[in-house]
């Protein structure tokens, strides 16, 4: 009479060994890990090893022609594609993952992979007896050609990103949160702009008026006046905020308009005097050039 006995000799195994019910056993396998390539970052596939070990009877040892096929299916009893799982023993491939193991084998090391398609997850299913020659497997009396699931295995697969991409992506989550914080909270701090606010200006020399023109301060952090154009540059602008810069040939001395609190607008330059100072967005306000004879007045 010839008899097979079955059984997993890695320590991993049999801890995760996770119930043992009327009919057969079920092991968590382990993980296979992957990741795919990303610029020049080659992709990385980590396979899981597992020993089985075979003990088939005397009678089955001398005997050339008793085999047994065990052939790895999912959990509804299919065949488990080998466009999905790989199953690599000896350094070959298994077709249709059905792994024939003659009764002179005592061991065998069986290799687990999945495609780079597969989706990342828990996957499970029955070893089975799908042919073989044998009257006897473990205490179960077999017929000619009866089909048996022996054991419920499950492996999980988890498909990770690639490490490049995992820094790029950390570095890029970095530095827009970095952006954010700069125009959301740190910009209005150090930069403040003005709020909605226009105001106009009158030009006066010796008690007439020179020049008249308009100021819409809306958005800017600086407003310059000034008998040539002030010049800013990209990052500046983008990172700062913009400086309106006004010519006009009466103000050989620049005149600088920054914002202050409580929606005021403060008036700086060198020989400007300015009443009141900080002037509010609504109302009026009286600038003197104290080296020259030029009075601004604002409204």
């Amino acid at each position: 009479m010839k008899k097979i006995l079955f059984m997993l000799i890695a320590l991993s195994i049999f801890t995760s060994c996770k119930n043992v019910d009327e009919k057969y056993p079920s092991f968590h396998f382990g993980t296979v890990e992957y990741y795919p390539k990303f610029l020049f970052c080659e992709s990385k596939l980590v396979k899981l090893e597992k020993n089985f070990i075979f003990e088939f009877s005397e009678d089955a040892k001398v005997d050339e022609n008793c085999f047994v096929e065990l052939e790895f299916v999912d959990k509804e009893g299919k065949q488990i594609s080998t466009d999905l799982m790989r199953i690599e023993v000896d350094g070959k491939f298994l077709d249709e993952n059905i792994y024939k193991v003659q009764s002179n084998s005592e061991s065998g090391k069986i290799i687990f992979s999945f495609s780079e398609n597969a989706e990342s997850g828990k996957y499970q299913g029955y070893i089975k007896l799908a042919n073989h020659k044998l009257d006897r497997f473990g205490n179960q009396l077999l017929e000619n050609g009866q089909q048996v699931e022996v054991m419920k295995w499950s492996i999980y697969y988890d498909k990770q990103w690639n490490p490049l991409a995992i820094i790029l992506f950390t570095v890029g989550c970095f530095f827009i949160l970095s952006l954010l914080f700069w125009f959301l909270v740190l910009r209005p701090l150090l930069h403040p702009h003005f709020g909605k606010c226009r105001k106009s200006i009158l030009v006066m020399e010796n008690s007439q008026m020179k020049s008249q023109f308009n100021i819409v301060f809306t958005g800017a952090r600086m407003i310059v006046i000034s008998n040539q154009k002030i010049s800013q540059s990209f990052f500046d602008k983008c990172f700062k905020g913009k400086i309106l810069s006004i010519v006009n040939p009466y103000f050989e001395e620049p005149l600088k308009f920054t914002p202050a609190k409580k929606k005021r607008i403060r008036v700086l330059g060198m020989n400007y005097m300015s009443t009141p100072n900080p002037m509010p967005y609504n109302g009026t306000a009286e600038i003197k050039n104290i080296r020259k004879n030029v009075n601004l007045k604002i409204r």
